[in-house]
C-alpha cells in the first residue's frame, strides 16, 4: 500500500513540476541574495574603517540592489508559491472525491461526516501547504550547510561552536517529533469529535427546538469544545516550547561569539566586518533553525493529514486495473449467480440466484431485514460480493467502464437527497433536455403544482428538499431516476408512500417504459407486485420462490408480506 501511496504523490507532483521548478529556481536566486548581502556590507564597513569611502559606496549600492530585487523576488516567490498550493490543492481535492466516489460503502464506513469534512478541508490545506514550503525548507538546509563551512574558514572556533549548536538543535528536533506528532494526532480527533457535535446540532435544531433540549446538548457539546481547545492549546504550547527554546540555544551562542569575536578584535585577528558577518550569518542560523523547527512541526502535522487523507483511498479500487468495456448494446439481462454477500458469518444475501430479463418489470418483496436492499448494493457496486457471479448481458459488471455502466443504471429511493441549487438544475444536471425534464413531471401530475411555486422551476431547494412539500419532493425524486433514461431503474421503496391513486398513475408510466428498460422495485405494495412479470420473494437473506403474483399469493410468508 505504501507504495501506491508513493505512486499518487508522485503523480500529483508531477502535474506541477513546472511550478516546482520555477519556484526552485527563484528561491535558490533569493538565498544566495541572502548569504552574499551580509559579506558585501561588511566589505563596505571594513572600506569604511580603512578610509575608501568610494569602495564602500560602491558595495553598499550594490547591496542596495540586492535587497531590492530579494523583496521583488519574495513577492513573485509568494505568487508562486499561491500558485504551487493551488495546482497540489485542487489535485488532492480532485483525487479525494473520485476515491471517494470509487470507494464502497462498507469502506467508507469507516469515516465519519465531520472526519470526511476535515479531511477534505483541514488536511488536503495541510498536505499542499507542506509540499510547498518543502522547497523553501530544503534550500534552508544547504544555506545551513554553507554558512558553517563559512565560519570554518573565519575561524577554527567560531566553525566548531556552529557545528555544536546545530547539532544539539538537531537533537532537540529530533527528539520533539514524537511528541509533536502526537499533539497533532490528538487535535486533529478532537476536532473530528467537535465537528461531529456542532453537525448534529445544526441538523437536529428542529428537533432541540421541539423538545426543548438546548442546554443539554449545549452541555454535551461543552466538553467537545473544551477537549478540542485544550489539545490545540496543547499543541501550541508542546511546538512554540521546542521552537523557542531552539532559538534561545541559537541566541546564546551568537552573543558569545560576539564577545570572543571582540576579542579577536582587539587582538587584531578580526575586522568589524567579518565580526558582522558572523552575527548576520548565526541571526540566519536562528531564522534558520526556526524554519527547521517549523519544518519538523509541518512535517508531523503532514504525517498525521497524510494518513488520514490515505483513509480515503486505502481501499479505492485500483483505477489502472479497471476494465473499460462499453457495447453498444446494452440490453440489461441481469443475473445473479450462487452469491454471497455481507457479513460470511451472517451474511445478507447467502446463495443467491435469479435472472431479470430486458423488457420486464421485477419486484423483490420480503420482511424488513430480509437482504432486499443487497441486490441494489450489488447492482450499484457499492459493495462487492464475496462468492458468486454478476452478469449483465453475460458480462461481469465489473468489466465494463464504470461511466459507462453508470449511464445504464439509475436508483431511486423513498428518501431522495437534492443539491443545494434550483429545482431545474437538479433535474438538468441528469439530463440537460430541459423538455424532456418538462414532460416527466407532465406525465407525473407535478408540473402545474411546480409552475405555481413563485419561482416556479427555479425553486431552490437544499438537501432535504426545502422548501418543497414531501409529497413533491417524493415525486421529483421518481422524476430524477426517469428523466435519467438508463436501460436498468431500480426504485427502492419509491412508491410505498403514495396513495392508490398515484399508484396507479406510476404504474401506467412504469408500463411504458417497460418497453424498452429493466425496471427493478423493492415494495411491499399489492398494486406493484400484481403487474410485475416477476417477483422475488426474499426471506432470511434467500430467494425461497419466484414466479409472478398469481403464482406466489397462496404462500403463507408472501400473504403475511404485502400489504392489504
Amino acid at each position: 500500500m505504501e507504495n501506491y501511496k508513493t505512486k499518487i504523490n508522485r503523480k500529483i507532483i508531477k502535474k506541477a513540476k513546472k511550478e516546482f521548478l520555477f519556484k526552485y529556481i527563484i528561491s535558490i536566486a533569493l538565498r544566495l541574495v541572502v548569504l552574499l548581502t551580509p559579506i558585501l556590507f561588511s566589505k563596505a564597513i571594513d572600506n569604511v574603517t580603512d578610509g575608501n569611502f568610494d569602495k564602500a559606496y560602491t558595495f553598499i549600492f550594490i547591496v542596495i540592489g540586492l535587497v531590492i530585487f530579494l523583496r521583488l523576488g519574495e513577492i513573485f516567490n509568494t505568487f508562486l508559491f499561491h500558485k504551487l498550493y493551488n495546482k497540489l490543492y485542487q489535485n488532492y481535492n480532485k483525487l479525494a472525491l473520485q476515491s471517494t466516489y470509487d470507494n464502497s460503502i462498507f469502506s467508507l464506513s469507516r469515516i465519519s461526516n465531520s472526519e470526511f469534512i476535515n479531511i477534505i478541508n483541514n488536511d488536503i490545506a495541510i498536505i499542499a501547504n507542506f509540499l510547498c514550503s518543502f522547497v523553501i525548507r530544503s534550500i534552508r538546509i544547504i544555506e545551513f550547510v554553507v554558512i558553517i563551512i563559512y565560519f570554518y574558514t573565519i575561524n577554527l572556533y567560531v566553525g566548531i561552536s556552529g557545528t555544536i549548536v546545530s547539532i544539539i538543535s538537531f537533537i532537540i528536533l529530533y527528539l520533539s517529533s514524537s511528541n509533536i506528532e502526537t499533539v497533532n494526532k490528538k487535535k486533529a480527533y478532537d476536532l473530528d469529535s467537535k465537528t461531529n457535535v456542532m453537525t448534529e446540532f445544526f441538523l437536529g435544531i428542529k428537533e432541540i427546538k421541539n423538545f426543548n433540549i438546548f442546554n443539554q446538548i449545549q452541555d454535551r457539546s461543552k466538553k467537545y469544545t473544551s477537549d478540542y481547545a485544550s489539545s490545540f492549546l496543547t499543541q501550541r504550547v508542546v511546538e512554540d516550547s521546542y521552537k523557542f527554546g531552539v532559538t534561545l540555544l541559537i541566541d546564546l551562542f551568537r552573543y558569545g561569539l560576539v564577545i570572543y569575536g571582540i576579542i579577536l578584535i582587539s587582538k587584531g585577528e578580526l575586522t568589524i566586518g567579518v565580526l558582522l558577518v558572523i552575527y548576520n550569518y548565526f541571526a540566519q542560523l536562528t531564522d534558520n533553525f526556526s524554519e527547521l523547527t517549523n519544518f519538523n512541526i509541518n512535517y508531523r502535522q503532514f504525517i498525521v493529514a497524510k494518513n488520514r487523507y490515505y483513509k480515503l483511498i486505502e481501499y479505492t479500487q485500483n483505477q489502472d486495473d479497471n476494465k473499460d468495456l462499453r457495447h453498444k448494446d446494452f440490453n440489461g439481462l441481469i443475473e445473479f449467480k450462487n452469491i454471497l454477500y455481507g457479513y460470511r458469518d451472517n451474511p445478507t444475501l447467502d446463495n443467491v440466484s435469479f435472472v431479470c430479463k430486458p423488457n420486464t418489470i421485477n419486484v423483490i418483496t420480503g420482511k424488513s431485514g430480509s437482504g432486499k436492499t443487497g441486490v441494489f448494493d450489488l447492482l450499484l457496486k457499492l459493495n462487492r460480493q464475496h462468492e458468486g457471479d454478476l452478469t449483465i448481458d453475460n458480462i461481469n459488471i465489473n468489466d465494463y467502464d464504470n461511466d459507462y455502466y453508470f449511464d445504464n443504471i439509475s436508483h431511486v429511493n423513498k428518501e431522495p437527497t437534492f443539491f443545494n441549487m434550483s429545482l431545474r438544475e437538479n433535474l438538468n444536471i441528469i439530463n440537460n433536455d430541459f423538455s424532456k425534464v418538462v414532460k416527466i413531471c407532465k406525465d407525473l401530475g407535478i408540473h402545474e403544482e411546480i409552475i405555481q411555486l413563485k419561482e416556479g422551476y427555479d425553486t431552490i431547494i437544499n438537501s432535504n428538499g426545502s422548501p418543497l412539500n414531501p409529497n413533491l419532493i417524493y415525486f421529483l425524486g421518481i422524476a430524477r431516476g426517469l428523466v435519467r433514461e438508463s436501460k436498468i431503474m431500480l426504485f427502492d421503496e419509491a412508491f410505498d408512500a403514495f396513495d392508490k391513486e398515484t399508484r396507479l398513475k406510476i404504474i401506467k408510466l412504469l408500463k411504458e417504459y417497460k418497453n424498452n428498460h429493466v425496471i427493478i422495485i423493492i415494495t411491499k405494495e399489492p398494486d406493484f407486485l400484481k403487474i410485475a412479470d416477476q417477483v422475488l420473494l426474499i426471506d432470511k437473506s434467500t430467494v425461497i420462490k419466484t414466479g409472478k403474483h398469481e403464482e406466489l399469493k397462496n404462500n403463507t410468508l408472501y400473504q403475511s408480506i404485502i400489504k392489504k
